[in-house]
């Protein structure tokens, strides 16, 4: 693990080893995902970066997602 230290993406390639998540995962956590007093990180969202259209079940206009 010392050898990401000094590489510009080294905590996220930290977090993803020692937490075992998805490189997604990572990527869509918020600072109210982190609880320090307890030490955890909740997953509650992932990223992925594709594009996809929401359907509203609600609504019959698709909401664009992108």
């Amino acid at each position: 693990m010392s050898a990401v230290r000094e590489y510009k993406h080294g905590l996220v390639i930290r977090v993803l080893a020692l937490t075992g998540m998805r490189l997604g995962e990572a990527l869509g956590l918020a600072w109210q995902d982190v609880d320090f007093d307890q030490g955890t990180l909740t997953v509650r969202q992932s990223v992925d970066g594709r594009c996809r259209e929401v359907l509203d079940r609600l609504r019959p206009t698709p909401v664009d997602g992108c």
